[in-house]
């Protein structure tokens, strides 16, 4: 089940990251090499997963995708 989850999420931060790397498919003429091997898509999609991610598990305990599973991230507590 967490590996459709993840799948699911895979899909849903994708079709995010192509709405907004849109705009760069139309700047024709420039180079988009950071340094040397780094572009600014890789560097946008990077983030905009990693927030998702990131945002989703902490203030929901689950991403859209471990929703759509019914899985969510509990946080442990310690007993002493």
């Amino acid at each position: 089940m967490r590996f459709w989850a993840y799948i699911t999420d895979l899909i849903i931060v994708f079709s995010v990251n192509g709405l907004l790397l849109i705009p760069f498919a139309f700047i024709e003429g420039t180079n988009m090499n950071l340094f040397g091997f780094l572009t600014a898509q890789g560097i946008i999609s990077s983030l905009s997963a990693y927030i998702y991610f990131l945002l989703m598990t902490k203030y929901l305990g689950q991403t859209l995708g471990k929703m759509l599973f019914g899985l969510r991230v509990i946080k442990k507590t310690m007993a002493f």
